[in-house]
C-alpha cells in the first residue's frame, strides 16, 4: 500500500466505529433531550403539520448532521442489531 502498514488487528475500524457508536449511545441516554435535537438529521423545530414549521437541519448550513446522525440509536434493540451488522460486515470488507 504505497510504504503504509497495516494494522495487526484485522477489525480496527470496525472496533473503533463499535466504540463511537456506543460512546454516542450513552452519552444521548444520560443525556438532556436538548443533545439530542441537536444531533439528529433533522432538529425539533421541524413541525409536519400545515403550514409547515421552520426547520432545522442540513439546508440551513448545519453540515455536521450529515455525520452525527449515522451514530445516532434510540433504541437498545436498534443499535444492538445495527453493531451486530457492523461486526458482521465489517472485518470482510476491511480485508477487502
Amino acid at each position: 500500500l504505497a510504504g503504509g502498514t497495516l494494522a495487526a488487528d484485522p477489525r480496527l475500524v470496525t472496533k473503533i466505529l463499535l466504540g463511537i457508536n456506543l460512546a454516542v449511545f450513552i452519552l444521548v441516554a444520560i443525556a438532556p433531550e436538548s443533545l439530542l435535537d441537536d444531533l439528529v438529521l433533522l432538529g425539533r423545530a421541524w413541525d409536519p403539520t400545515p403550514p409547515p414549521g421552520s426547520v432545522e437541519g442540513v439546508a440551513e448550513g448545519q453540515w455536521y448532521r450529515l455525520v452525527t446522525s449515522m451514530f445516532l440509536h434510540q433504541e437498545v434493540w436498534h443499535i444492538g442489531f445495527n453493531m451486530l451488522g457492523l461486526w458482521w460486515l465489517g472485518g470482510p470488507l476491511e480485508a477487502a
